[in-house]
């Protein structure tokens, strides 16, 4: 019966052993098609600003495969997005992530309306990641 539990085991072991050398198998001859950057973090210095009053946005982004040209703060009031401030990027590593930051001053607005803050990152292929944002209320 012990060599029975042995031989199982031992098979059980070269199976597994097997089975692992299945996904060190790379492919050499492969491209990345629509690489984008991404904004990992984004934060404002205050959430519930009055009309008028500058708060500042921080961002932290990266892009693992190709480099990062362009990065856009949009506002959301209702339906209608607006582009409040572009900033162009140089000397993109794409070895690094990097932090920077828009100062955004409230616009006219009626009090509790909603504003929608996102960042938008564009990379040197064209394409756009705009997935990170952050609401703040007028007060």
């Amino acid at each position: 019966m012990k060599t029975f539990r042995k031989n199982i085991l031992l098979n059980a072991l070269v199976v597994l052993i097997g089975l692992t050398s299945c996904f060190d198998e790379k492919e050499e001859d492969y491209k990345i098609i629509g690489a984008v950057g991404t904004v990992s973090v984004m934060t404002v210095t205050k959430s519930t600003p009055t009309v008028g009053e500058q708060i500042t946005v921080n961002i932290r982004y990266f892009s693992e495969n190709v480099a990062v040209k362009q990065l856009r703060l949009t506002q959301t009031i209702g339906s209608d997005v607006t582009v409040v401030a572009t900033k162009d990027v140089t000397g993109f590593d794409i070895n690094n992530s990097y932090v920077d930051t828009f100062t955004y001053t409230v616009p006219a607005a009626p009090l509790n309306t909603v504003i929608k803050l996102t960042t938008e990152i564009e990379t040197v292929n064209n394409l756009t990641n705009s997935a990170k944002f952050v609401n703040i209320t007028v007060k």
